[in-house]
């Protein structure tokens, strides 16, 4: 290999393009500008803490969703996303909530997170049971079409994209009861049991190359919502499981 290519490999290794194994990632070096989440609601301890964003779009145009599959778009399809998003975005009655005097109060939902960033300015929309009011038409319509239109690209990365699979976790515990001796493993070698502040219930800890490997090796599980009981070395008793970490985080 001549001497410049060794180099340029270098630069690319420490400015985050290639990730641990040598495969091509541009993705790691960009921005989100795109973004759709949903966070709160009523929903079990650890929920928020492993649940990944819906979508993301990279100024690249790759997508992923759900931190599991991910298609690189067309720049016209990434272009036309952006933009949708920007219009939607940059006016804040497209965020409040209308109700009339006969329309429910829901509790307990989860909030919608919209976001998109565009010559240096990040735009951002939060709307409260934004999908559990939509038959009530608690948002405006062009909230809701924008939602609509990220969820196709959601559902058509879903259907033609690829395994998104880097050497990047995140590893959610929470501290648990006893539970069934044959149901509780001890925690396996070779990765370094979670930490828990004072008075902490609940840990989250990102983590990469090597280490992510071996979580990926003593930690299995079918998805990110199949937690698993696990002893530590000091007798405490965790719930476990993690998710791919995105090239942003």
């Amino acid at each position: 290999m001549e001497r410049r290519q060794l180099l340029a490999g270098a630069a690319l290794i420490a400015a985050g393009a290639l990730v641990p194994g040598g495969v091509a990632e541009a993705a790691y070096g960009n921005e989100p500008v795109v973004l759709y989440s949903e966070g709160g609601g009523f929903v079990p301890a650890g929920y928020d803490q492993i649940r990944p964003p819906q979508l993301v779009v990279y100024r690249d145009g790759t997508a992923i969703v759900d931190a599991e599959r991910r298609l690189r778009l067309r720049p016209s399809e990434t272009d036309a996303l952006l933009r949708h998003s920007v219009r939607v975005l940059r006016d804040p009655a497209n965020g409040k909530l209308l109700l009339g005097p006969g329309d429910p109060q829901i509790a307990d939902a989860p909030t919608s997170h919209f976001e998109a960033r565009s010559r240096g300015r990040t735009l951002r929309l939060d709307a409260y049971a934004f999908t559990a009011y939509r038959e009530h038409h608690g948002y405006a319509a062009a909230t809701y079409g924008l939602y609509d239109d990220l969820m196709a690209c959601k559902a058509r990365v879903r259907k033609r994209g690829t395994v998104f699979r880097p050497d990047a976790v995140r590893l959610v515990a929470i501290l648990a009861g006893g539970g069934p001796a044959a149901e509780t493993r001890p925690w396996p070698d070779g990765v370094t049991p979670p930490a828990f502040g004072k008075d902490a219930w609940w840990s989250n800890r990102d983590v990469r190359g090597r280490q992510a490997r071996a979580v990926l090796r003593a930690l299995p599980r079918k998805d990110v919502w199949d937690w698993r009981s696990y002893r530590l070395p000091d007798d405490r008793v965790v719930s476990v499981t993690w998710r791919y970490l995105l090239p942003h985080e």
